[in-house]
Order: C-alpha cells, then structure tokens, then sequence
C-alpha cells in the first residue's frame, strides 16, 4: 500500500509527515459497577454513563475510516443523552497522513 514511513524521522500530526509509524501497544481500563466501587471505598477517577461503538464493515479499510461513521457514532453519543463535552475523546486513526 506504500503508506510507510518514507524516512527516519516520526512526525505525528504534522503537515511533513510522511507516512506510518508501525508499532504496537495495548492499554487497560478495569471497570466496576459503581454500587461496588463505593461501597469498597475505592478511589472514583470517572462514571461511565453510556457508550456506543459502530462497523459498517463496508470502509475501504482500517486504514481509511469512514468520516460519516465516526460522524455518526458521535451522533448516536449525543442521542443518548450523554454530554459529549465533558470527556471529548478524539479518535485519531494512526496513519500519519499530513494534516
């Protein structure tokens, strides 16, 4: 697909970047339901009141999202009734295409 990286230097988000960035990494999150949480006293950093998750599994690829999908996603967030603007989490596709 000739979307790799086509020097050493990694530019993320840059109008001079030049491709991908290969890599692997995983994060993790441990949830528990609220009602438990408080009655183990544990430390509360965030409650999580909704979430929503979409595929059409129509895309061109991993590496070409959907805009209108993501659009929608944000969209069915909001139907919810769940304040986007408290925790805006912004969904970057790591392919670093020019900005």
């Amino acid at each position: 697909m000739d979307i790799e990286n086509k020097d050493t230097k990694f530019r993320v988000f840059d109008k001079y970047s030049t491709g991908t960035a290969w890599g692997e990494g995983a994060g993790a999150v441990v949830l528990k339901p609220l009602d438990k949480a408080l009655q183990d006293h544990d430390q509360i950093y965030a409650v999580i009141k909704g979430g929503a998750i979409n595929n059409d599994g129509a895309s061109n690829g991993i590496t070409a999202p959907d805009q209108q999908a993501q659009t929608n996603l944000i969209l069915k967030l909001g139907k919810g009734q769940i304040l986007i603007l408290v925790m805006l989490v912004i969904l970057r596709h790591m392919a670093q295409v020019q900005c």
